[in-house]
Parts: C-alpha cells; structure tokens; sequence
C-alpha cells in the first residue's frame, strides 16, 4: 500500500524494490510522486547520461575522484525551478551592478555564456530565462549530474543550452570563446584551482567578463571543526557513515564550532552532507589570497555579487570613500567583523586587465 512505499522509500531507493516498475507513478498521491522521484526519472535520467557529448577526456586524478562522487551523489537534487521574474539579462544585470566597470568593455546585448561546472543544472535554471536568445554551453564532469540537468532543462524548455561533460582543466583545446563565464563552487574542487581558472581566462572573448565563487576560510570554520571531527573518528563516506557522523555532531554542545554544520539544510539529505561534509577536495580561501591569484592571472576585481543588498549597504556605511566597493583589503576588515557575510561563498566578477585582454585578442587571431 502507500504507507509501506513510503516507508521503503525513507530508507532505500524505490528503484531497489522488486517490481517498482510496475508502480503507478503519479503527482497525485505521495506515493506516486515517490515512484516519479525514485523510479521514473531515474530510469529517463539513465537514457539521457547514455547520449550526452562528451568534450574532453578526463584524466586528472582529482577530477576523476571528484567525478565519482556527483556520479553517486549528484547535488543539489532540486524539484522546484528558482523564481527567475524580474531577473534581468546578462548585460543589463552587469551595467546594474558594476556601472565603474564599462571602461573594460561591455557584454554584448545577447552573450555567449560558459556554464563551466553546472552540476545538476540549478545555475542553468538561473541563466537561461532571463537569456533567451543567448548561446549557453554548460558543462561538468558528472553524467548523472547532467542528465539530471538536461531533464529539468527540457521539463522547463530551455533550448538554447547546451549540454556536454568535459574536465575545466581540459578545456583550453575548445575553440569557441565566451563573453561571460560562470563558474560558481567549482574551482574549489579542482587539483589545482588556479590551472583551471588559466584555463577559463584563455576562454574569455575580448571585454568578457566571468563570475567565480570560492569558499571563503572564515565562513567555513564551522564545516572546518566538522570534518575534523569525522577524520578523526576515521567515519567513511558512505550512508552509515554519514548517518553516524551527524549523529554525532548533533551530539556535541551547542557551542561547539562544529555545531554549526547543523543549521544548514545540506546537513539533513544525504547528497548534500557527502558535499558539505565529506567532499573529495575542497580549498578555501582568504580575501588577500584571492587578490594574489587575481594579480597573478592578470584579472581585474569588479565587485561582489550579493543576494540581498544589505550586505552591500552596511559595507558602504562602514567604508564610505569605497564608492565602486571593490577594495579587497576593505571587505577582510568588514569579514573579520562580520564573519558569516559570505555564508554563500565569495560570489564575485572579474575581466582581464587591458593587457591580458589585448594579449588574448592577439593569440585569437593567431588561431584563425
């Protein structure tokens, strides 16, 4: 009966159950929806990872051990798109957000866009409606990840993305270049994040701009005392192992740094505590640190990106004579004094300074 699917499906996939198959798959019941969730699309999804292109090889070490585990555990299984009504498109959003930044060119009114690193597509779901008549590539290196991408993408009707599985740090054979690149909780997981960052650089159309989200030291200390934790207990990643290392974090004072975790909604499913928590590789970063890569790749600082404009409002009251907001040195002090402002990472935009621009134009012309 509906009772007993549902209690199957609290515990083990619906698709393990002999004859779930032949279940009646449905919106209108709990246990229909279940069967949709766990049996249905699992199977479409199947059919899909069976066709998609596939752009680089991958060879990495990292990049495959990493490819494994969204392969197990692709994240974040979304059902219900993002509200995107009002959003503007990409280069109107840009002019809205950084008007100081026109002197490095301007997005044409119709980008090409990079998705690098798209996961089960919920950043796709953000870009695509609000560019309609854009060329969108998104890419990564799981196939259960995009396949799960690829069916809400055609449930939602985006035809103007494209979907392909390649290594960031493969990519610099691709021929076609981008006037924006976003790569949003990726490089972080890279071997060598700062390789694969070159390799987006070299990506960029001239006056391109991309936007990169990295995991900020400080609002990470939290996931930081946690996965001390489960190393030191030696607790696998695998579901008992999970199930036994947020048992005992819920275990410990309220007080404990590693406490945090708990307030945080990847800490109940299991896709998102294998991301938070027991992650393959993960780097994080400091504001200085992140300058120092910026100087070194050649790319210009445009500004933070926030969800809400509080943040940005504080800052400007705590630091009035950083008009454009841009001081790097400036946001460390506003972290240190108020450490959870990047919960959500560092979200930020940069473009090549004139002269890496200038030297990306000259090696294009080169090629053709």
């Amino acid at each position: 009966n509906e009772t007993q699917i549902a209690l199957y499906a609290c515990y083990r996939p619906l698709a393990t159950l002999q004859g779930a198959g032949t279940l009646p798959a449905s919106n209108a019941s709990i246990a229909g929806r279940l069967v949709l969730r766990q049996v249905r699309e699992p199977a479409q999804e199947a059919g899909i990872a069976a066709r998609l292109a596939r752009l680089t090889p991958i060879s990495d070490e990292v990049s495959l051990a990493v490819q494994a585990q969204y392969e197990q555990h692709p994240y974040p299984r979304w059902l219900r798109a993002p509200a995107t009504g009002g959003a503007h498109p990409l280069a109107l959003r840009l002019r809205m957000l950084f008007p100081h930044a026109d002197k490095s060119g301007t997005v044409p009114e119709r980008p090409s866009l990079l998705i690098a690193g798209c996961g089960t597509g919920w950043h796709v779901a953000l870009s695509a409606p609000p560019n309609p008549d854009s060329r969108i590539l998104a890419i990564d290196l799981s196939r259960t990840s995009l396949a799960y991408a690829v069916r809400r993408a055609e449930e939602s009707g985006f035809p103007n993305v494209e979907f392909a599985q390649a290594d960031i740090l493969e990519l610099g054979a691709l021929e076609e270049r981008f006037d924006v690149i976003e790569c949003a909780g990726v490089l972080h997981h890279l071997n060598d994040p700062a390789a694969g960052w070159r390799v987006l650089l070299g990506l960029l159309a001239p006056g391109g701009k991309m936007k990169v989200a990295l995991y900020s030291e400080i609002a990470r200390r939290g996931v930081v005392a946690a996965r001390r934790l489960i190393a030191e207990r030696g607790t696998a990643a695998a579901l008992r192992g999970m199930r036994a290392a947020r048992a005992a974090i819920l275990a410990l004072p309220a007080d404990d740094p590693a406490r945090l975790v708990a307030g945080t909604v990847d800490f109940y499913t299991l896709s998102g505590c294998r991301d938070l928590l027991f992650h393959v590789q993960e780097h994080r970063y400091t504001l200085p640190g992140i300058g120092a890569i910026l100087s070194e790749l050649g790319f210009e600082f445009l500004g933070f990106e926030f969800e809400f404009a509080a943040t940005l409002l504080e800052y400007r009251r705590e630091f009035p004579l950083d008009a454009p907001a841009t001081s790097l040195s400036n946001w460390a002090e506003f972290e240190m004094r108020h450490p959870d402002t990047f919960n959500a990472m560092y979200q930020f935009w940069v473009t090549p300074k004139a002269r890496w621009a200038a030297d990306l134009t000259h090696s294009g012309s080169e090629g053709t």
